[in-house]
């Protein structure tokens, strides 16, 4: 993964050069280069890039979307100028901005029985089938760990990022 990796960096990086050297002479605006979580390129990231190119009118901006770790390695790497993840710490080398918290939510078939409570709690999930996040999501695991510590075990049927 690491020798196939380094070539395509090297490759980026020329790209990047190129294109700053285009942009320098069609006295272009600049270009912000960004990378995110595939879930922020069509969340977050519309509203966002909107609301800047219509204050930058010359600029332009460039998207790439990533999965952790690779996002945090690219981001460490400093591949891009801006990048959305959704960890509580910063990737080597740089700064963290969170942006905004909000609640978890848990999605129900129709008719199923916790839909009659209005605030659902960890232990209501105990046997319950469940869909979760990918093993390695960084929700995931901060799932299971609460699970874990309060004893509940729920019955993992779908695993998905």
């Amino acid at each position: 993964m690491t020798l196939f990796d380094e070539p395509r960096r090297v490759y980026i990086g020329l790209e990047q050069i190129e294109a700053t050297a285009a942009s320098l002479r069609e006295c272009q605006g600049g270009q912000l280069s960004v990378l995110a979580l595939p879930a922020f390129t069509h969340s977050i990231l519309p509203g966002a890039c909107r609301r800047f190119l219509d204050s930058h009118r010359d600029a332009s901006i460039s998207i790439a979307s990533q999965e952790s770790p690779v996002l945090d390695e690219w981001l460490a790497a400093q591949r891009y100028d801006l990048g959305l993840t959704k960890h509580d710490a910063a990737p080597t080398g740089t700064q963290l901005t969170p942006l905004r918290e909000v609640d978890e939510v848990c999605v129900l078939p129709e008719n199923h029985p916790l839909l009659a409570k209005r605030v659902v709690e960890l232990s209501d999930f105990a046997d319950q089938r469940f869909i979760g996040l990918a093993s390695d999501d960084p929700y995931r695991i901060q799932m299971d760990d609460a699970f874990a510590r309060r004893g509940v075990v729920r019955r993992l049927v779908v695993e998905t990022p």
